[in-house]
């Protein structure tokens, strides 16, 4: 029995990696045969570009896939032209005039694993006559993220013609007639610096026989969660606004995601900005002048993409009271007197929020950092109760009612 039980054991070891020798064996075999198949789809792509003039071959990436043997590849062409003086692009070149096209192909599959992609190059020299019109200028807009890095596969319009950008971020229209242009982007899931989908490079003069160069911020969306530093048990006012300023915005308020599309918007507060380029930002709530004591937001990685930051924000409690007895279902008003008009105007109207006094004993409520006036009407009288909300610990606010 016991020889039995130790040569079925012999059997199971040498079957085990039998079968697990066969399996690599067929895992690499499988692995090679596409790697074969790739190629030839890449070398067949090249050599279709090597067939037409260099003005000919489109420029940006183009897509396809081609399914081979049941096992879907994905070829990317990426054309781009090239100036005398500049080796990767017509965008960190100089020169005014178009002299050669790169032409790159990729071939992925899917599962590679840790598989390169197969890729192969050909560079076509434009010859005189090519088709490249003396009398018109090209444009040669970079799309850079946050970082520098070029962002390919972002679809660019200007002139009336449409590219998208390459392995190289470049862009470039040709034959096109002299005058001012814009370029525009709008890919879903990217934002420009100004945190909009739909994002623009406006007053590119095009000169006849030149090259007019840009450059373009544009990367892809982050989304945070901003929550109230408060905690749990304080009610926010409905609608309280948000303040932001970072490198590219002076200062602006959010708009609500569910009134706006493809642009940095809140879904309240606590809520998700979304939409937002990777910057750092300074969060704040309201938009008094006294109320800017930043919070600060670095999107600039990809640790707080998706992640949550707690917003500064005043505390208060809020008690109706009739001689010395604590009142419910009375609706006190927060009142913030506007900032004074200067050259750097906050709320130039002030700011008023509603506070619901559903229970007896009062509610706990943030507001921004400040002054306010707390009154049961919107207008406080001038013995209304006023408090001075800053990060150290919350106030008690009573109102007296009739």
């Amino acid at each position: 029995m016991v020889e039995v039980v130790a040569a079925m054991t012999v059997f199971t070891i040498v079957v085990t990696v039998t079968l697990g020798m066969i399996l690599k064996t067929a895992q690499v075999t499988a692995s090679n045969s596409r790697r074969v198949v790739a190629a030839g789809l890449a070398n067949r792509q090249i050599e279709s570009a090597r067939s037409v003039l260099a003005t000919q071959i489109p420029n940006g990436a183009q897509t396809r896939v081609e399914t081979v043997g049941g096992v879907a590849y994905t070829v990317v062409q990426t054309a781009n032209y090239l100036v005398p003086d500049a080796s990767t692009s017509v965008c960190t070149g100089s020169g005014s005039q178009l002299a050669y096209k790169l032409v790159t192909v990729t071939v992925t599959w899917p599962a590679m694993g840790t598989t390169k992609p197969i890729r192969a190059d050909t560079l076509r020299t434009i010859g005189v006559g090519e088709g490249l019109d003396a009398t018109k200028g090209s444009l040669a807009i970079a799309v850079t993220g946050a970082t520098g890095a070029p962002v390919s596969g972002v679809s660019l319009t200007a002139a009336g013609q449409q590219v998208t950008t390459g392995i190289d971020g470049c862009a470039v229209i040709t034959d096109v007639d002299p005058g001012t242009y814009v370029a525009t982007v709008a890919t879903a899931g990217y934002v420009g610096s100004g945190n909009a989908q739909a994002t623009s490079l406006a007053n590119l003069v095009v000169n006849a026989g030149g090259i007019t160069r840009g450059t373009l911020l544009y990367d892809q969306a982050h989304t945070v969660t901003l929550a109230s530093a408060a905690g749990a048990g304080y009610q926010v006012p409905t609608g309280l606004s948000l303040t932001v300023r970072d490198t590219y915005l002076a200062q602006q308020t959010y708009p609500s995601c569910a009134q706006v599309s493809g642009q940095g918007c809140l879904t309240g507060f606590p809520g998700t900005a979304q939409n937002l380029f990777p910057a750092v930002y300074n969060v704040w709530a309201g938009t008094c002048t006294d109320a800017a004591t930043p919070t600060t937001v670095d999107l600039t990685g990809s640790t707080l993409d998706g992640g949550t930051v707690a917003v500064g924000v005043g505390r208060a409690r809020v008690d109706v009271q009739t001689a010395g007895v604590s009142q419910a279902g009375r609706v006190v008003y927060a009142v913030h007197a506007a900032d004074p008009v200067g050259p750097t105007p906050g709320c130039v109207g002030g700011e008023t929020w509603t506070l619901p006094v559903t229970a007896v004993g009062g509610v706990s409520v943030v507001l921004p950092y400040g002054t306010w006036k707390f009154s049961l009407t919107p207008v406080p009288p001038g013995n209304a109760p006023s408090a001075t909300l800053t990060a150290a610990s919350p106030v008690s606010v009573v109102v007296v009612a009739p």
